[in-house]
């Protein structure tokens, strides 16, 4: 008689290879689920190894696969599922297995591998997860704030509070690189968190993710992990969601916060965001309620800021029709300036976005001034506190 079992979806780390082995064989052949770290000696597939790093789009994949000796005298066959509805036989040389595959859409996918022995016996190794990004015109802005729950910073996990956010993070359309800015403002608990440097970005329908390193009040070397929902997005709920993750990497990638403590790094976000606006776009076939403004702007503009009032972050938007040098300042009542937010910096043209952190002013009525090529304008907005 056969059984079957269910194997149970689990959260895991981008890092961590995990290995969960279904086996279905003959009488007497129980079935099994593990971990890599957890097979004994009578499972077939000991090991998927798959790059663990972020794979440009059209990038071939191998994967390889490491089979139990003691099933060394067995014929096998192999297919390897690649998670994007493709499979393709794996080519096996004594324990080894291998496979190629080459990704034709950004995303984050589970691969398996099914193995059969020549007596009839199958197991099924999973791998989560390949994470496969493309080089485009695909970015993503937001601003607002959320609850952050308990647990969320590791340092005392009884607090609990307002936690700020605002983040660009935008594909360069014809350089080999990452642009973007975050700002997290988690007041109660003293994290001032900005981004340095951006390494990848994913967008996948409505979902994306976003990774790099920044400092914490200006100082050390930190990594963050973000991952936002737009579900103002036809397939979405009406519901923007967001995880932010910050770990010190100067101390061993000790965790410094994360809100959604203990989920996958890949794992969709769950926190609904309680003010504010999350928004993904894409080049070629924009997402959201953007339209096609987002590529062809024909004239400037400078946006109000959103949200507002605010406290302590906003997102400030602009559109160039052409490429044009920035400079975007915000000033008090008296015209002093606060805050330099773009320094004469070349901008392609299209809308974009700057996240601002008032955390270190007080109330009141503030001036940003946008000036773009020969364009200058101004809008007035209100921080709360």
């Amino acid at each position: 008689m056969k059984t079957v079992v269910k194997i149970s979806e689990m959260f895991l780390s981008l890092v961590a290879l995990l290995l969960i082995i279904t086996s279905v064989g003959e009488t007497g052949m129980p079935n099994r689920v593990m971990s890599m770290r957890e097979y004994d000696d009578q499972s077939l597939i000991t090991n998927i190894s798959i790059p663990i790093d972020p794979i440009e789009l059209n990038t071939p994949v191998n994967a390889i696969a490491t089979l139990n000796s003691l099933y060394s005298q067995s014929s096998y066959t192999a297919v390897w599922e690649w998670g994007d509805g493709i499979s393709s036989d794996a080519t096996i040389s004594g324990t080894i297995v291998t496979g190629l595959h080459l990704f034709t859409s950004a995303g984050v996918y589970t691969v398996s591998l099914t193995v059969t022995t020549q007596t009839g016996y199958s197991e099924v190794g999973i791998h989560r997860y390949v994470v496969v990004y493309s080089r485009g015109n695909s970015f993503v802005t937001g601003g607002g704030w959320f609850d952050s729950p308990e647990g969320a910073y590791p340092t005392d996990t009884t607090l609990s509070g307002k936690a700020h956010f605002g983040f660009v993070s935008k594909e360069l359309r014809n350089e080999n690189d990452i642009a973007g800015k975050l700002i997290f403002h988690f007041q109660i608990a003293n994290i001032n968190f900005r981004s340095t440097n951006y390494d990848w970005l994913i967008v996948n329908d409505n979902v994306a993710w976003f990774k790099g390193v920044g400092t914490l009040s200006g100082t050390g070397t930190f990594g963050f992990l973000g991952s936002v929902i737009d579900g103002q997005i036809s397939n979405g709920d009406d519901v923007d969601k967001l995880r932010i993750k910050i770990w010190d990497i100067e101390r061993g990638n000790v965790l410094i916060y994360d809100n959604e403590s203990g989920a996958d790094d890949m794992a969709m976000p769950t926190q609904a965001i309680a003010r504010g606006s999350i928004q993904v776009h894409e080049m070629g076939g924009v997402i959201s309620d953007l339209e096609n403004t987002l590529i062809t702007s024909r004239d400037y503009e400078l946006y109000q800021n959103f949200p507002n009032p605010f406290n302590p972050v906003s997102v400030i938007q602009f559109d160039l029709p052409e490429p044009a040098t920035v400079s975007l300042g915000v000033y008090d009542i008296y015209g002093k300036q606060v805050e330099l937010l773009i320094d004469d910096i070349e901008f392609e043209a299209g809308r974009h976005a700057m996240p601002f952190n008032a955390s270190g002013l007080a109330s009141g009525v503030y001036v940003y001034r946008l000036k773009a090529g020969p364009h200058v304008s101004s809008k007035t907005m209100m921080l709360l506190k």
